[in-house]
């Protein structure tokens, strides 16, 4: 009896934890690729810190108008920001189609995108109003950079 009531809990939490995990996408790095991306992440935080870019004017440039072919917001077009403010100033600007702001929550960092720096991932949820439930890359390595496009499906303030 005791060893049956243990069972079923033990179950309970095995089936909790792994719902929870399935509702959320998998980083695009390996356990393996997280030190090498911390340390990039603190090589590419000293420039930022003191108010630049971590790549060239021209570079930055070149790799802008290469993801202009894509949808802002894409993996291959992340939302480009100054800092985690600034990727939180850019979410709470948005709107859904009933002009509330979505519900946004960080999903975890998914690699080295096209700028060569960490790509964060988040869920925007409009509940019931357009666009509904989105996912956005934002890439917060550009210094006193202010995106003043929406994702598609919102509009912004």
């Amino acid at each position: 009896m005791r060893h049956t009531i243990l069972s079923i809990a033990l179950s309970g939490v095995a089936a909790l934890a792994l719902s929870s995990c399935a509702s959320k996408p998998e980083p695009r790095v390996s356990a393996s690729q997280a030190a090498f991306e911390q340390a990039l992440a603190m090589a590419l935080l000293g420039p930022m810190m003191e108010g630049r870019s971590p790549m060239s004017d021209g570079e930055l440039q070149t790799r802008a108008r290469a993801a202009q072919r894509y949808p802002l917001g894409s993996w291959d077009n992340p939302v480009r920001a100054s800092g985690p403010g600034g990727q939180r100033e850019y979410l709470s600007r948005l709107r859904c189609a009933d002009g509330q702001t979505p519900r946004f929550e960080r999903l975890g960092n998914f690699g080295a995108g096209i700028y060569r720096s960490i790509v964060d991932g988040y869920q925007l949820d409009c509940g019931s109003a357009q666009p509904g439930r989105v996912e956005v890359y934002m890439d917060m390595y550009h210094p006193g950079y202010r995106e003043m496009l929406p994702v598609a499906g919102f509009f912004i303030m």
